[in-house]
């Protein structure tokens, strides 16, 4: 009797099937439909905020808040909250920016969240700083400047934001080893938080114009090139005020005058 003869690509093809059959595939219980809706708000008010539209930035800050909450997200909850102050802040409303800071330190206080502690530390610095008290605020920066040690760009925000409050004109040699740093972080794609060199890119240039260093427009040219990457207008417009300032100082009048030509014509709405 003849065998009956299988071709052995039939054999490899049926021993396939049987693996990927062998085993049920892995089953999802995880929901994120209020996750994903809470992250899209948190991101628009983050762009609303960079904008200074800050009306908007606080509505769309409340949805996140209201979708997080729904998922018990209390992280992002409390950093909605902190960026609602931040903004009160910048706006004068301190007693809402309290608020807001209160209820983000319940959660840290009762939720564990160590998270939270972090960003809860430095907005209270801000508003430290707003209403007067520069020796607290200080001293809350450098505990943040010390905890984040290991992290060289939190660590240099924190530092500068300390010198920017004490009005302190930092050492040019340390300021340019600084933005060296960050530049290098930036270029390797390696900064977490792009806000962070958005703040040291326009406060090394406005360092520089303090010290009357010639250097200067080379310093507002590359902050320009990031703000305009980021379509940022109203941080463009203050590149202008400071090239203005820098070639007034300069006795370049008509040049000064050019820009701030400029940044009026950023202050005009977009014709539709």
């Amino acid at each position: 009797m003849n065998s009956l003869q299988i071709p052995w690509g039939y054999v490899v093809l049926l021993c396939l099937l049987l693996c990927g059959c062998s085993s049920a595939p892995q089953k999802r219980y995880e929901v994120q439909t209020y996750k994903r809706i809470g992250h899209l708000f948190m991101t628009q008010a983050d762009r609303k905020r960079q904008l200074g539209e800050f009306d908007q930035a606080l509505r769309l800050y409340q949805k996140a808040i209201d979708y997080s909450q729904k998922r018990n997200d209390i992280n992002q909850v409390g950093l909605a909250r902190l960026k609602s102050a931040a903004i009160y802040i910048e706006t004068g409303q301190t007693a809402k920016a309290q608020g807001q800071i209160e209820q983000v330190a319940a959660i840290v206080a009762f939720e564990q969240s160590s998270d939270l502690a972090q960003p809860l530390t430095f907005i209270q610095a801000k508003l430290a700083y707003h209403l007067g008290d520069v020796t607290r605020a200080v001293d809350k920066l450098n505990t943040l400047e010390r905890h984040y040690q290991s992290q060289p760009a939190k660590a240099i925000y924190y530092k500068w934001l300390g010198w920017q409050y004490q009005h302190i004109l930092p050492v040019k040699a340390q300021l340019n080893a600084d933005m060296q740093l960050l530049e290098s972080l930036k270029a390797q794609r390696a900064l977490d938080n792009i806000e962070i060199y958005s703040y040291a890119v326009l406060q090394y240039a406005r360092w520089l114009n303090q010290d009357d260093d010639l250097q200067t427009p080379v310093a507002i040219e590359r902050a320009l090139g990031h703000f305009s990457s980021l379509e940022l207008s109203g941080k463009i417009a203050e590149c202008y005020r400071l090239l203005a300032a820098f070639y007034a100082k300069q006795g370049q009048v008509d040049r000064s005058q050019y820009y701030k030509q400029k940044a009026e014509r950023l202050k005009r709405p977009v014709k539709g």
